[in-house]
């Protein structure tokens, strides 16, 4: 039977370890959302560093699919837009190829 399966039957078939998976997933969520709550602008890869240097290194995907799963991708910043401004006409000098620093 696959380990899947049995984790989702919760039987203890497999040897007496049971679903070590699904406990995984619980300290990636309490991890995640202890950092969330202390700093609330970190992004994934921000968290992500800070979860292997606290001694948890784990498979970045699962932890992208954990992050998701509670909502705590942020959209990405869009730049500032610049205003529109009103064309000024140029100042020509009274000569061709004549500049007004040479007058």
């Amino acid at each position: 039977m696959a380990q899947a399966h049995v984790c989702r039957l919760g039987t203890g078939e497999r040897g007496d370890q049971g679903c070590a998976g699904r406990k995984i997933l619980t300290e990636v969520i309490d991890a995640l959302n202890g950092m969330v709550e202390r700093n609330g602008r970190w992004g994934f890869w921000k968290c992500f560093d800070r979860l292997r240097l606290d001694g948890r290194p784990r498979n970045h995907k699962r932890v992208w699919r954990v992050y998701c799963d509670l909502g705590l991708n942020m959209p990405r910043r869009t730049k500032c837009r610049v205003p529109k401004r009103e064309p000024v006409p140029l100042a020509a000098g009274s000569f061709i190829n004549q500049d007004q620093l040479c007058a």
